[in-house]
């Protein structure tokens, strides 16, 4: 494996390997915590409630500790687009996910990094889940 942050592609690849664990795996949240900058921010927005909910690094950590992880979770992308420029760059991923036991799921992240004492650093995670609009809409050029 590359060594971690040497390019955005490759720190949004690590995560979604990191967070795909098999039946009775555990998190390994060292490594996750290895992608994000101490001061990240992680958010997800519900639209089924319009739900907003940020917490740091560490208590997204904490998270993904849950006892429902060690049943079976697997994360993939489905289409990326990365835009750098300077020392900054953000992302669009599409992805599915299944939980060992529950319906699949979709929906997109976004991703902010940047350029740091010689590596990248994913700096924010948004992620929210399709409920119906259709992945695509989120690759849409916008006027």
């Amino acid at each position: 494996m590359a060594q971690t942050g040497t390019s955005v592609e490759g720190l949004i690849q690590q995560l979604l390997e990191e967070v795909s664990l098999e039946k009775g795996g555990t998190m390994d949240t060292a490594a996750i915590h290895r992608l994000f900058h101490p001061k990240a921010l992680i958010t997800v927005r519900n639209p089924q409630d319009d739900n907003l909910e940020s917490v740091g690094l560490n208590e997204f950590l904490l998270f993904l500790t849950d006892e429902s992880y060690q049943a079976g979770f697997e994360e993939w992308e489905l289409k990326k687009v990365v835009y750098e420029y300077e020392g900054i760059a953000c992302a669009w991923q599409s992805f599915r996910g299944k939980a060992a036991e529950g319906p699949e799921i979709q929906g997109v992240n976004s991703y902010q990094f940047a350029y740091h004492n010689g590596r990248w650093w994913i700096m924010s995670l948004v992620w929210t889940f399709d409920q119906g609009a259709g992945l695509a809409e989120a690759f849409k050029s916008r006027p």
